[in-house]
């Protein structure tokens, strides 16, 4: 077998290199979420506690001085007791997200959620922006 020269080595342990780090990327992608991943998981909780009901599930994903004047919830002391009734009176069936566009620069977060939510009255769509 031939020795290899000086080239050759570098080569090989360049390639090697590269296929390690490699492995470590992709296996970094699968245990790390992105921002933008936690906020659509995040989304998609909101989601589903709505469609179960459960206010104290969706709370937790609301800051502390949560309002949504559009629907009623203007004082924040009250916006647990707000929106479990407001959850009621809507008969919130689930939601499905037909479009989901994040855009994230440096400290700010924003999302343009697009929902068809299924209640009582009917199946209905509404677009949320999310600072």
């Amino acid at each position: 077998m031939k020795k290899w020269t000086r080239w050759q080595d570098w080569v090989a342990v360049a390639a090697g290199l590269y296929t390690a780090l490699s492995v470590l990327w992709a296996a970094a992608a699968l245990v790390v979420d992105t921002p933008a991943e936690r906020l659509y998981a995040a989304h998609k909780g909101m989601a589903a506690a709505a469609a179960k009901g459960d206010v104290d599930a969706l709370m937790a994903y609301l800051a502390d001085d949560f309002t949504c004047p559009s629907l009623g919830i203007e004082d924040a002391r009250n916006s647990r007791d707000l929106l479990a009734a407001v959850l009621k009176q809507y008969g919130v069936k689930g939601s499905t997200i037909t479009a989901y566009h994040t855009t994230i620069n440096h400290d700010l977060a924003q999302v343009l959620v697009t929902l068809i939510t299924d209640t009582n009255e009917g199946p209905f769509k509404t677009n949320w922006r999310l600072v």
